[in-house]
């Protein structure tokens, strides 16, 4: 990963100018050190400045940034990957853009003087990155579809600040440091502060799949892409869909492998991880180094199963086992990797098996996320609140009157426990399902 941070003053009766912008941009970016710790670049021009510390995965030795485009009139930096580059710089190549790096930034900077705001729609890829056009004295900012880059923005002192974590944002003196109530409130009934709240009121999360338009003093957010209602691929055979899957699957991977440096992948030996190290061997990724954080209780323990699929791959495979002394040591540097209030106790190993990862290779894959895709870990019960919606309405309502009176259920609860939270759950709003699925409190 890479770190982003800039500054645009836009009060003409408090200009910052670039003797003021370059101190604060300089702690910025070192406040992002850890996120790219291969080298770091700055372009200040005026009121505005734009700074990168890099990670080198493409393009190791054309592709510092910030980059700019042939009459140095765009200049952008960017955390994250572009996967469909190639065929980007392919198409940008042939319609005359002359490209002087190999790197995958360098095609945002083309594709915006090509589509303008509509470059956003041809990447592909885990993004946040930030253009100045300076012709147009225009920041564009932009997120990623599903929001796996972090980007965060603050108006303060006359000032526009941006970056990829708020412990940049903290660097200057005059962000005011109040905690939002709202997103504490949010925190405690789901765990973690959402989008485009963040745990300070002055600042905000840019929402995924936005982007960021600065002008003339003046800030706007607008959405470039909404997910797709699944309605109309629901009615093809179950054969079609298996096909269409593992095509998405192994198109994904491959384009996840193009690299300048090793790629590894977090092995757990279940379904997801599995796939992309099968995936992944299939496609000549070879010796793969797989990664693997276990508990050592019998109990928890599954590291034979990852074991199996690394042996029959042939992966060079490494192995890390948590314990309670580990939690102890880690918590206080993942609190500060964190930056604000977050309720999922797999940071922690998340943590851990990316330090022993980061040894080895400087990227890996990961199947985080599939279960959300594939139906969820509630799938089974889904289908359970499913049956019980199709049964009369006249029912629904006489069983919800008659279990009313018996109080609110309880998650810990036994079998009527659960008959009432079935019953419940019926009765709520889309909304409100989330919610009663996945808070902590009410």
């Amino acid at each position: 990963m890479c770190g982003i941070c800039g500054v645009i003053g836009f009060d003409e009766k408090r200009p910052v100018g670039a003797e003021n912008i370059q101190p604060l941009l300089e702690e910025m970016c070192q406040a992002l050190y850890h996120r790219g710790p291969d080298e770091g670049g700055t372009f200040i021009e005026g009121n505005v400045g734009l700074g990168i510390r890099r990670l080198n995965i493409i393009d190791l030795k054309t592709g510092h940034q910030p980059v700019h485009n042939e009459d140095e009139t765009i200049w952008a930096v960017n955390d994250g990957r572009i996967y469909n580059y190639k065929e980007l710089h392919a198409e940008l190549t042939s319609l005359g853009h002359d490209f002087y790096t190999s790197s995958d930034t360098e095609t945002i900077v083309h594709a915006y003087e090509e589509y303008g705001e509509d470059c956003l729609k041809k990447l592909r890829g885990m993004f946040a990155f930030a253009l100045w056009d300076k012709k147009e004295k225009r920041l564009l900012a932009a997120r990623d579809r599903l929001g796996m880059k972090p980007l965060l923005y603050a108006l303060t002192g006359g000032k526009l600040l941006f970056a990829s974590e708020l412990k940049a944002l903290l660097r200057c003196k005059e962000l005011p440091r109040e905690v939002n109530p709202l997103a504490m409130r949010n925190f405690l009934r789901l765990g973690y502060v959402p989008a485009p709240q963040t745990i300070f009121s002055g600042v905000k999360k840019l929402p995924p799949a936005a982007y960021l338009i600065y002008k003339g003093g003046k800030v706007s957010e607008r959405r470039y892409w909404e997910l797709p209602s699944p309605e109309a691929q629901l009615r093809i055979p179950e054969e079609e869909a298996v096909e269409r899957l593992l095509g998405l699957l192994k198109e994904a991977v491959e384009l996840h492998l193009r690299s300048d440096v090793p790629v590894g992948v977090f092995l757990s030996g279940g379904l997801d991880s599995t796939s992309l190290v099968a995936l992944a061997s299939e496609r000549g990724q070879r010796p793969l180094k797989t990664f693997f954080i276990g508990f050592k209780e019998p109990q928890c323990d599954e590291s034979h199963y990852a074991r199996l699929v690394a042996q029959r791959y042939g992966t060079q495979h490494l192995e890390i086992f948590l314990e309670p002394k580990d939690v102890t040591e880690l918590l206080p540097r993942v609190l500060w990797h964190l930056d604000e209030p977050f309720g999922d106790a797999a940071a922690v190993p998340t943590f851990l098996i990316s330090q022993l990862a980061s040894k080895e290779v400087r990227a890996c894959l990961s199947g985080e996320g599939a279960d959300g895709l594939l139906a969820g870990e509630g799938y089974k019960t889904s289908n359970i609140r499913r049956w019980y919606g199709s049964l009369p309405a006249t029912f629904r309502h006489t069983a919800y009157s008659l279990l009313k009176g018996l109080g609110p259920a309880r998650r810990d609860g036994g079998p009527i426990e659960a008959i009432k939270s079935l019953v419940e759950f019926d009765f709520l709003p889309p909304g409100k399902r989330y919610l009663w699925r996945n808070a902590y409190f009410s």
